[in-house]
């Protein structure tokens, strides 16, 4: 009886340990489902910088403001914009595969 309370202990502390692993991983790098609950929540064309300002990213632009975010799972967020006091002009996500997801255009804003 020892023998099985004592595997019992050590799967839940490795169940406990994994998800708070997980959790410290969702909270430092945003998910694909962190940035469909800020296009849930705000609407696309409401997204801000500030929205993703928690979140490690490398500015990649030259002469605009381009910003790269990892996302879990291997693929990347990008919002290019102009400035940073006004909203990103687009906003994009490349999956580890290499296939691009339009979210937001700046062709959105001149078809309005």
């Amino acid at each position: 009886m020892e023998k099985r309370n004592k595997r019992k202990h050590i799967i839940a502390v490795s169940v406990s340990a994994f998800s708070l692993g997980m959790i410290i991983l969702f909270i430092t790098i945003p998910s694909r489902m962190y940035v469909d609950f800020v296009i849930a929540v705000k609407g696309k064309e409401n997204i801000t910088w500030d929205d993703f300002s928690r979140f490690p990213h490398t500015d990649i632009g030259s002469g605009r403001y381009v910003y790269e975010y990892d996302l879990v799972g291997g693929s990347h967020l990008y919002l290019n914009g102009s400035e940073l006091k006004s909203q990103p002009e687009s906003i994009y996500i490349i999956n580890r595969y290499g296939t691009k997801t339009l979210i937001k255009s700046d062709m959105d804003r001149n078809l309005n």
